[in-house]
């Protein structure tokens, strides 16, 4: 089995992972949720987490998980 890779994403590459996991920290804690779509002006990542408005911000370390 290959082991997973870990792409930065940014405002250029977001659309590209759109449907697989992204990895981020918040409060401290490492998380994981599936990105679920990018927003238009391509400064969010949209997310199922209710505590932080099921939204990211591009401008965070976001990462994809291939």
């Amino acid at each position: 089995m290959n082991k997973p890779e870990l792409i930065r994403l940014t405002n250029t590459n977001a659309n590209q992972y759109i449907g697989n996991y992204v990895l981020y920290k918040t409060h401290g804690i490492s998380k994981i949720d599936k990105i679920l779509r990018v927003s238009e002006n391509k400064n969010l990542i949209y997310v199922n987490n209710p505590d932080l408005n099921n939204n990211l911000n591009i401008n965070r370390k976001l990462y994809a998980i291939v």
